[in-house]
């Protein structure tokens, strides 16, 4: 999807690892990559995080935006297309797309559009952890600051915020849909880097205090803050509700009934 679209798109940057240097390679040789004179593969020299690599790529990008996007999503048809569309419309300084979900790999997903779209970007800051993913930034400097290399977890959420607190120039495009496969949610679906740490829970909700201590005026970043910790909120008291009722159904919990009820009338 990303290699018949990068056309639209005045520059591109690729960084990648030494694993990756072969698929990279056949990439290129078999998309629109091959042709396109502005695509620059970079190839670290060492193992990097995806701060880092994300970092590098910021570094070298010398196009007029710049745009992540993890390695196991995909977009929608026509997705970037939308984008650069809207950027030469709006000149914005950032052109967000819509979100959402699945599963399954695009081989597998329908070309129509999605039911489970998020278009609004306060719901998609709050459903997908602050995200960098899907939206196209201009790349000025005074914009655009740098992923912490030392949150090996959750290198975006300080990024994302800070570059929204930065300007309010930003537009949505939302026939652009961007598609978040489940099996990286590191909360929910963790990766096996994240799965390492039992401490990413409080990682995170540390993250999301610094952040409403640090934005707590922002119209925008407090308002996704306080619907994150509703949301959570609500999470934790549905699944209380979900063990009580689990308990609730156990044999044990009955026979316990029934016996004391049978010790009553006994004593009557």
């Amino acid at each position: 999807s990303i290699g018949k679209e990068l056309k639209d798109i005045p520059g591109f940057t690729h960084p990648t690892d030494e694993e990756n240097r072969n698929d990279i390679k056949k990439l290129i040789a078999e998309t629109v990559f091959g042709s396109h004179i502005n695509v620059k593969t970079i190839y670290p020299s060492d193992r990097q995080t995806v701060a880092s690599l994300r970092n590098i790529g910021l570094k070298h990008a010398d196009g007029d935006y710049v745009y992540f996007m993890d390695s196991d999503d995909y977009l929608y048809p026509q997705a970037l297309s939308h984008l650069a569309l809207k950027a030469r419309e709006t000149a914005a300084d950032i052109i967000h797309g819509a979100f959402c979900k699945s599963r399954y790999k695009y081989a597998t997903t329908v070309v129509s559009r999605p039911d489970n779209v998020s278009s609004d970007l306060v719901d998609i800051l709050c459903s997908y952890n602050f995200t960098s993913l899907g939206m196209l930034i201009k790349n000025k400097p005074e914009l655009i600051g740098s992923f912490d290399t030392e949150n090996e977890l959750y290198p975006d959420l300080f990024f994302t915020a800070e570059l929204i607190a930065r300007t309010d120039n930003i537009v949505m495009a939302t026939d652009s849909v961007y598609v978040k496969r489940l099996r990286n949610d590191s909360i929910r679906y963790p990766a096996l880097s994240q799965l390492a740490r039992a401490d990413r829970k409080d990682i995170l909700l540390g993250i999301y205090r610094k952040l409403g201590s640090n934005y707590r005026n922002h119209p925008v970043i407090s308002k996704a803050l306080k619907k994150i910790t509703k949301t959570n909120r609500l999470k934790r008291l549905s699944n209380i509700k979900k063990r009580i009722i689990a308990f609730v159904k156990r044999p044990i919990f009955l026979y316990r009934m029934i016996e004391k009820y049978i010790f009553r009338k006994m004593s009557m």
